[in-house]
């Protein structure tokens, strides 16, 4: 870039110019880190955080939920594979609700 062009760029373009490159030129890919749900649901030690062990068992678990969940065998789970998920979810927390209100009745009998 020659000095003349410099000169009549503002400043803050050049800085948001330069932030960008830097970016994209250092970014390495995406790995999207895990919810608190599932932190918490992995988190054997309760420290907060996923140590190595905790984060394997995290993986093999969510692998084995894509095997059971990728009807097509894509490797991805689709919106028609994503509400099995949800249906499925949904259907455990009710039982779960069920079993909790059932022991409370037995309980106060």
């Amino acid at each position: 870039m020659n000095n003349k062009l410099l000169r009549y760029l503002p400043a803050s373009l050049l800085a948001l110019a330069f932030a960008s490159f830097v970016t994209v030129a250092s970014a390495e890919p995406e790995q999207k880190a895990p919810n608190a749900g599932q932190i918490k649901r992995f988190d054997k030690n309760k420290d907060g955080q996923l140590d190595d062990e905790e984060l394997a068992n995290m993986k093999k678990v969510m692998a084995a939920e894509l095997a059971k969940y990728d009807a097509n065998g894509n490797g991805k789970i689709d919106a028609e594979e994503r509400a099995k998920i949800r249906a499925d979810n949904a259907a455990a927390q009710e039982a779960k609700k069920q079993k909790k209100k059932k022991g409370g009745e037995e309980g106060g009998e």
